[in-house]
């Protein structure tokens, strides 16, 4: 149960951080331009969306870390923190950040 419900919150999260990291290649260049409001939503939601993937993920993986081998354990605790820094940087955008 708790490595099906790893790997779907893996997956989850990686869905989540590839729709940010689109959105966010989209928008960041283009921040104080309204016609790239859209893709600051889409950036939005994923983030919001992927929040309880990117809760679970670091849980699952500190109470799996004796069984799990370190290529397994380390992005458990990555993908959060990647999506946590492009969030970030997306509130702290010069014009038109979130």
């Amino acid at each position: 149960m708790i490595s099906a419900l790893r790997w779907l919150s893996f997956l989850w999260a990686l869905a989540a951080l590839g729709v940010m990291t689109y959105c966010a290649f989209q928008w960041f260049p283009n921040a104080g331009d309204a016609k790239f409001d859209e893709m600051r939503l889409g950036f939005v939601i994923a983030a919001f969306g992927g929040t309880p993937a990117w809760v679970v993920l670091p849980i699952i993986g500190l109470f799996q870390r004796k069984s799990l081998t370190k290529m397994l354990f380390y992005p458990h605790l990555l993908l959060p923190a990647l999506a946590g820094l492009l969030y970030l940087w997306g509130l702290l955008l010069p014009n038109g950040g979130l």
